[in-house]
C-alpha cells in the first residue's frame, strides 16, 4: 500500500513539472539587489507612494528634523530603498553586515571604516537611543570631518534625502 502511495506521489510530481514547463532554466537564489533611488528618481517614487507631487515630497522632506528621528518606522518603500542604499553605497567600505568582512585593509595613513552592527553598536542604540541615532544621522549626512587625515566617510546629504538617511539609520540599527 505504501508503494502505491509513493508511486502516485512521484507521478504527481512528474506531471506537475511537465505542466509548469519543467525545472527552472536558471538556479533559483536571492534576487539581485535593486539599485537605490536617489535624487529626482527618489522623490518621484516617494511622491507616488505618498500621493503627492514630487515638489510636495521635496518640501515634506525639507521639514524632517535632522536631530530627532521620525516616530514611525520606515514604510516598505523606505526600508527597501535603505537596504539598496546600504548594499550599493555603504557595504563597499563597511561590509555587507557592517562587520568589515570582505573589506580590503586600509593603508596605515587612512582611518579604518567604523564597524557597525556589532553588539556594542546595538547596546548603544538601546542605551543611547535617539541621541545615538542623531549622531549616526549626522555622520552619514555630513561625513567624518577631517582632523589631520583625509576622511574616508563622504557626506551623503547631497545625494540622499533626510528621510532616506533616517531610514538608513534604522537599517543600520537592524544589522
Amino acid at each position: 500500500m505504501n508503494l502505491l502511495y509513493s508511486s502516485a506521489g512521484l507521478a504527481c510530481a512528474a506531471l506537475s513539472l511537465l505542466a509548469c514547463g519543467g525545472a527552472p532554466a536558471q538556479p533559483v537564489g536571492p534576487a539581485p539587489a535593486a539599485a537605490p533611488l536617489v535624487g529626482d528618481a527618489y522623490f518621484a517614487a516617494r511622491a507616488n507612494v505618498l500621493g503627492l507631487s514630487p515638489e510636495a515630497a521635496r518640501a515634506r522632506d525639507a521639514g524632517i528634523s535632522e536631530s530627532t528621528p521620525p516616530e514611525a518606522a520606515p514604510d516598505a518603500m523606505l526600508a527597501a530603498n535603505a537596504a539598496a542604499v546600504w548594499t550599493s553605497l555603504c557595504a563597499q567600505c563597511h561590509g555587507a553586515t557592517g562587520r568589515l568582512e570582505g573589506v580590503p585593509p586600509t593603508p596605515p595613513e587612512a582611518p579604518r571604516p567604523r564597524e557597525l552592527g556589532t553588539t556594542g553598536m546595538a547596546m548603544g542604540f538601546f542605551f543611547g537611543g535617539d541621541k545615538m541615532r542623531a549622531g549616526l544621522y549626522r555622520k552619514i549626512a555630513y561625513g567624518q570631518p577631517p582632523a589631520d587625515k583625509p576622511s574616508p566617510m563622504p557626506p551623503w546629504a547631497g545625494t540622499l534625502s533626510r528621510e532616506q538617511i533616517w531610514a538608513l539609520v534604522a537599517h543600520i540599527e537592524g544589522l
